[in-house]
């Protein structure tokens, strides 16, 4: 029908794409539904989130399983109205097929003009959807800025990492055993100038080793990048290819902590924008 915006999903096997598929069935003109996320585990099981605005803005979920394809779509985080607003979502998961979303939230405090924003986060184990969401840390006034757009890497063992930007561009990290809450706040980057231009990107290893990299603005723009060791220190950020400007960073790191690290950075003899990558290996 018209005025629909619907979630669909398709597989690429054997060289080639199949036939696209419905995975929501809601049938309500003027509804939205979209920014879907999907994450796929090594088995081929896969699950995908979205947000759905029907006089509100809710999670959705739906999953895949190589042996019988999609499940049917359920709602599994419930906007609450006027009193909270929800801002970006991010899912990864586990090579057990456990998976994890989380997302940025703002909620009002009644009798105060401030809100209270915070990361949540919600477990996917079992085949199923935990009942609970909780805060990946406590909440902050929203004088200091809405932590809306979180950042989420996960490990083979389901070991999680979360960073996010604040008003003052600080970049903040937590890590999350599998099955746990999430620990003590580590900073990445401290809160000054120069402004932070992009979402970190990171990745973590087996062992707990994680690497972030991001864009900065000031004198010497371009992309930094820190890494960090199981003890939950992150190094001081250092700035790839300092002679020339580099933006937009997109970061892979492997199990054994290898990584692959791309940016544009322009050519300084006729501006035109080039596509570089660089290699870090880990020794081990």
């Amino acid at each position: 029908s018209r005025n629909r915006f619907s979630i669909f999903a398709n597989q690429h096997r054997n060289g080639a794409w199949g036939t696209a598929a419905e995975i929501e069935t809601n049938n309500s003109v003027g509804d939205t539904d979209g920014d879907p996320i999907v994450a796929v585990a090594p088995s081929g099981a896969a699950v995908t989130v979205w947000k759905r605005s029907d006089n509100g803005v809710h999670f959705w979920s739906n999953r895949y399983a190589p042996t019988s394809g999609w499940a049917t779509a359920a709602q599994i985080v419930t906007d609450a109205g006027s009193s909270q607003s929800f801002g970006a979502h991010d899912l990864a998961i586990d090579a057990s097929g456990n998976a994890m979303l989380i997302w940025g939230q703002l909620d009002a405090v009644a009798g105060s003009p401030d809100s209270d924003n915070a990361i949540w986060f919600k477990r996917y184990t079992g085949g199923a959807w935990q009942a609970v969401s909780t805060r990946v840390a406590a909440p902050v006034a929203n004088r200091q800025g809405f932590i809306s757009n979180p950042v989420l890497s996960m490990n083979a063992a389901g070991t999680a990492l979360v960073s996010w930007v604040g008003r003052d561009y600080a970049i903040t990290s937590a890590t999350a055993a599998p099955g746990s809450g999430f620990g003590a706040l580590a900073t990445v980057r401290a809160g000054a100038q120069p402004e932070v231009l992009t979402l970190p990107s990171t990745g973590i290893a087996s062992d707990g080793d994680a690497i972030s990299a991001w864009g900065e603005s000031g004198t010497r723009p371009g992309v930094r990048v820190s890494q960090r060791a199981p003890t939950g220190v992150w190094t001081a950020p250092v700035q790839q290819v300092p002679a020339e400007t580099t933006t937009d960073p997109a970061l892979a790191v492997s199990e054994r902590g290898n990584a692959v690290l791309a940016w544009t950075q322009p050519s300084a003899s006729n501006g035109t924008t080039r596509i570089f990558v660089r290699r870090y290996t880990s020794g081990r």
